[in-house]
């Protein structure tokens, strides 16, 4: 049986699905292939009990199929097609040099859509298929209501671009793997870049969602856990429809010398005007440091940001995982694909492509624990040199952890010019704190 679990197998009983709790749309960190609603780029999800049903016992057949699941229709379609070229590009890499096991490997391709009952009926025709592993889905929403279908099916699951904080806990995720790093990395990278500025009084406000809340819970136990030099002044929640001059006028009261601001473009966008009055109706409040999450990276109305005073935009940066690899592997999240697709052969190579629980425990080891090599052809070289591997890809070490998130991952700091337009200022490492 492909990748059978203990107490699985045939006639074993399905568990019930995760039904998200939110939706989420493709934003400029594009952590999302969906667009279901909200701009959000993760969401929460709410366990839904439904009746049991049986899985049928599958045919090892000794050859590796990867399904390539990602958008192809919509508003992520463009990221969708770079992270599928990724994918097919690796793939081709590997074949080239003998497939697996001497096999070549075959993509089976389906259209992830543009909502998430879209994603679970392609879901479903992949597993129709027979594949052994998939490359998606690209978006949360998708991931978080219908990723049961896959690991029920015993389908390794490899998403380059869901980065839902609810993912972690995601149950019995044993089948499940990112190669973009959880927002939960996020949030310590949040509160390293808090400590930077050398500010010792911070005050975090998110607006009160499914995206904004478990994030800002999830920054404020890193900076509780990591730092002894700032004091959290105050912590802000605010509604979509609550007054944003109530909010902004409470955070300047605090006097906090830095304020992260979790939100989305939206409601985050027109949090930044009304922060910036409250701070210069009382010459008493210094200018803060701003941060942002990376949702607010591209503003919806760049006039907004540039309508902000000079001294004020200047105190704002932000912080969104790296999203574009090098030149020859272009687009969003396009790396990560690549990535995903070649742990899955390097995998499969090492342990057969039937057995994808197997699969799954190797891809920790093959991304962390040897040399460095960068392709599947000299990683297979290395391997059967008799060497351990810590595959890197074309954008630098992977390291897949044991629960299947990456441990480590590059983070561009933002700004905002004159114009209300975004650049990257400098990038830096966050290392996942045990």
């Amino acid at each position: 049986m492909r990748g059978q679990r203990a107490g699985t197998g045939a006639g074993r009983v399905r568990r019930a699905p995760v039904v998200a709790a939110a939706l989420l749309a493709v934003t400029a960190a594009a952590c999302d292939g969906g667009n279901d609603g909200d701009t959000a780029p993760t969401a929460t999800g709410a366990i839904a009990v439904l009746p049991t049903t049986t899985v049928p016992a599958r045919v090892d057949d000794g050859r590796l199929t990867i399904g390539l699941l990602l958008p192809r229709r919509g508003e992520g379609a463009a990221m969708g097609q770079s992270m599928a070229d990724a994918a097919n590009s690796a793939i081709l890499g590997v074949n080239a040099v003998g497939g697996v096991r001497g096999e070549p490997v075959v993509v089976e391709v389906a259209d992830e859509g543009e909502t998430a009952t879209e994603a679970a009926d392609a879901m479903q025709q992949l597993i129709d298929e027979g594949v052994d592993a998939v490359v998606g889905p690209a978006s949360s929403t998708s991931a978080l209501a219908h990723l049961d279908l896959l690991l029920d099916n015993d389908v390794l699951t490899c998403s380059p671009s869901a980065t839902a904080l609810a993912l972690d806990d995601y149950p019995d995720r044993d089948l499940f793997v990112r190669t973009a790093p959880s927002d939960s990395l996020q949030a310590t990278g949040l509160a390293q870049l808090a400590e930077q500025t050398g500010r010792t009084t911070l005050a975090v406000t998110w607006l009160d969602d499914v995206y904004g809340r478990p994030l800002a819970e999830e920054t404020l136990e890193s900076l509780r856990a990591r730092s002894a030099t700032i004091d959290v002044v105050d912590e802000v929640p605010f509604a979509a429809d609550g007054s944003l001059e109530e909010t902004a006028a409470r955070i300047a009261a605090a006097k906090p010398g830095v304020v992260i601001v979790i939100a989305d473009a939206d409601h985050g966008g027109d949090l930044l005007p009304a922060l910036s009055a409250a701070v210069a109706a009382d010459p008493s409040v210094e200018t803060p440091d701003i941060i942002l999450n990376d949702t607010m990276r591209i503003p919806n109305s760049p006039s907004t940001i540039a309508g902000l005073p000079a001294e004020f935009r200047s105190r704002i940066q932000g912080l969104a995982p790296v999203a574009e690899g090098p030149d020859d592997v272009p687009g969003a999240f396009a790396t990560n694909a690549f990535d995903c697709a070649t742990l899955i052969a390097l995998a499969a190579h090492q342990v057969g492509p039937d057995d994808t629980l197997g699969m799954r425990e190797a891809i920790n080891e093959l991304s962390t624990r040897g040399g460095a090599c960068r392709d599947f052809g000299n990683c297979v070289q290395a391997l059967a040199g008799g060497r351990n591997i810590d595959y890197e890809g074309p954008s630098g070490p992977v390291q897949i952890g044991p629960d299947g998130d990456p441990e480590r991952a590059r983070y561009d700091i933002f700004r905002f010019t004159d114009e209300g337009v975004d650049r990257t200022e400098r990038q830096f490492t966050v290392t996942r704190v045990p």
